[in-house]
């Protein structure tokens, strides 16, 4: 599936990884809504994961909103549940200050903090202009 990124070695289970995966796919738009998603059986021998991981993280999905199943047919992405980008933006900016509270904790001012911070985000502009 385009874009999926799996961390075997990570805390994090493979389930999750792949709700997460899909959610942020379904939000940016690279999964259009009415796609047809891959099988289970297909899916877990494209990332090579047990069928049952996948069936877990769609029934996970399907009962968020993301995704729905046509019987004899498969699984559908949905159109993304009303508020879910605004959710997501909150968890990534959760995540930046998790990582902001943890540079605090370094002799560093507020102007290098702030310096370094708008570097990162320059940066990440910058390469979204010319991707």
């Amino acid at each position: 599936m385009c874009g999926m990124k799996i961390d075997y070695h990570s805390d994090v289970p493979v389930y999750k990884q792949i709700i997460t995966e899909m959610v942020d796919l379904i939000i940016s738009g690279a999964l259009k809504e009415e796609e047809e998603l891959p099988s289970i059986r297909k899916m877990a021998l494209d990332l090579n994961v047990n069928p049952n991981t996948i069936a877990k993280a769609y029934m996970i999905l399907q009962e968020k909103g993301y995704i729905y199943s046509i019987a004899g047919v498969g699984y559908k992405v949905a159109k993304p549940p009303r508020d879910s980008m605004q959710e997501r933006l909150n968890e990534f900016e959760e995540e930046i200050r998790k990582i902001l509270k943890k540079m605090r904790k370094f002799p560093i001012s507020n102007d290098e903090l702030q310096k370094r911070l708008f570097t990162l985000v320059k940066e990440v502009i910058d390469d979204g202009d010319q991707g």
